[in-house]
């Protein structure tokens, strides 16, 4: 029974993957769009280089 499940999940994984990088850009794009809107309004939530 594991097996059968293990064989089922090794097949779907990569349509599992490309859904969830799909899902994930979503997100990360619209995060990171509200962020940018933020930064502009307000002060930076993160920045890459370090506070002084």
């Amino acid at each position: 029974m594991i097996r059968e499940l293990m064989q089922y999940i090794v097949h779907m994984r990569p349509y599992i993957f490309t859904i969830g990088i799909i899902v994930a850009a979503g997100t990360i794009k619209i995060r990171f769009g509200i962020i940018v809107k933020a930064d502009f309004i307000g002060h930076p939530h993160f920045s890459f280089l370090p506070d002084t």
